[in-house]
């Protein structure tokens, strides 16, 4: 399993846990605190060649959740 097989997995994981956390009503922080914690903790496996990839991955999640998240958009341009 590469790296981008474990990320691939846990981002489909985050996915479900942000579509459950809508669902039962969470706050929008704790939607937010979620996904910075699996981003956070995911940078740090990432090879190189797949940054880019990482930062569209991350940024559709956070159009597909409606995060009040911005600051991808500079990620992704220097990935």
């Amino acid at each position: 399993m590469t790296t981008r097989d474990t990320a691939t997995a846990v981002l489909e994981d985050l996915d479900g846990e942000l579509i459950r956390m809508s669902d039962t009503g969470a706050p929008q922080l704790s939607r937010l605190a979620a996904f910075a914690n699996v981003a956070d903790a995911l940078q740090f496996i990432i090879v190189p060649p797949d940054r880019h990839w990482f930062f569209v991955e991350l940024h559709a999640l956070v159009e597909r959740h409606h995060l009040p998240v911005n600051t991808l958009d500079e990620s992704l341009a220097t990935h």
